[in-house]
């Protein structure tokens, strides 16, 4: 389910937290041109090679994590249990 770079992603996240969420997207596979940090480009202007931006990456993986957690305490919003 999902892209299989984000889900990686999610994983690594999830396994240290410690890592940033720039650091958790390239070990799921995002490719970005490490140019674009140099210049002190926003997170809205940096494009991966898929010319999504590095702010809706990091938006979806926050929202995946969240989503992980809620799932794994139980507490999945929205859903009825089954």
């Amino acid at each position: 389910q999902g892209d299989p770079r984000m889900n990686r992603a999610v994983a690594a996240r999830l396994t240290n937290p410690q890592l940033s969420l720039l650091q958790a997207l390239r070990i799921g596979g995002f490719l970005y041109n490490s140019s674009d940090f140099r210049q002190g480009m926003k997170d809205k202007d940096i494009l991966d090679i898929e010319g999504v931006s590095l702010r809706q990456r990091k938006n979806q993986l926050c929202r995946r994590i969240r989503n992980e957690k809620e799932h794994a305490s139980g507490k999945k919003k929205g859903k009825s249990e089954e």
